[in-house]
């Protein structure tokens, strides 16, 4: 029958237990950073021309930061060599070196779409996290890790051929007993709904990191635990690390 280890479920939660503090936290950072530009650049694209000069102004500023010239003047435009001294957008009327050196701070952010910074953020999930998270890019989290435990011991071990036969009517027993053995289970915290672009849609599609293990999706919003609140593999993590004999209090 070999180990109940091996079992899909265990197997899943075990390498999601074996996650380190700093690794759930660099995790949840990413995921806090991601929503953060999101959200800036989704500010941005509901005035499409004052986004498209915003854009504009960002790729200009990331050409002037990857060709430095020390005789460069700000003062000249670097396409035609006309002075900026009094040009005015003609969008947002504000000097045209103004918008330059705002656009410099964020200048590889702005330059995007918000659907070409969704493709991007999706590399960033897939190549930042560490192994474990990314397997879950793949798929999702039940809502609660007793969950997995029930899928392994209910489904999966009456799933093996020693409990096709005879032992299959156990499985009914077994599943009633172990729901109500987790009656009382620790809540998890509140997911709260935060609502994403269209334009980012194939992200929460093909990034179920975004909404889990951080939370659960909802039609078209993205469920991330609120401020102060921990995704369960951070609230497992966290006590196991807080038990240990030594564990720094």
């Amino acid at each position: 029958m070999g180990s109940p280890q091996k079992l899909p479920s265990v197997a899943r939660l075990t390498e999601l237990r074996s996650l380190q503090a700093d690794e759930l936290k660099a995790a949840e950072d990413l995921v806090a950073r991601i929503v953060s530009e999101g959200r800036r650049l989704e500010g941005l694209a509901k005035d499409p021309s004052a986004a498209g000069r915003a854009r504009l102004y960002a790729r200009i500023a990331a050409w002037i930061e990857e060709h430095p010239d020390p005789n460069r003047s700000d003062d000249l435009c670097v396409a035609c060599g006309g002075s900026l001294e009094k040009a005015l957008d003609p969008v947002s009327g504000m000097p045209v070196k103004q918008h330059l050196h705002d656009a410099r701070a964020d200048a590889e952010l702005i330059s995007q779409t918000i659907r070409r910074w969704a493709e991007n953020a999706q590399g960033y999930l897939a190549n930042e996290l560490p192994d474990a998270l990314q397997r879950e890019l793949r798929t999702d989290l039940p809502g609660h890790p007793c969950d997995l435990l029930r899928t392994a011991i209910v489904d999966e071990l009456f799933g093996l051929d020693p409990f096709r036969g005879v032992l299959l009517g156990l499985k009914t027993e077994t599943a009633a007993a172990f729901d109500a053995t987790v009656t009382g289970r620790a809540d998890l915290g509140i997911a709260v709904a935060i609502e994403i672009s269209p334009d980012c849609k194939d992200l929460s599609k093909h990034s179920p990191a975004w909404s889990v293990p951080f939370g659960s999706r909802d039609g078209d919003k993205l469920m991330m635990r609120s401020p102060g609140r921990s995704c369960w593999m951070c609230s497992v993590a966290r006590r196991r690390r807080a038990n240990r004999p030594n564990a720094a209090r």
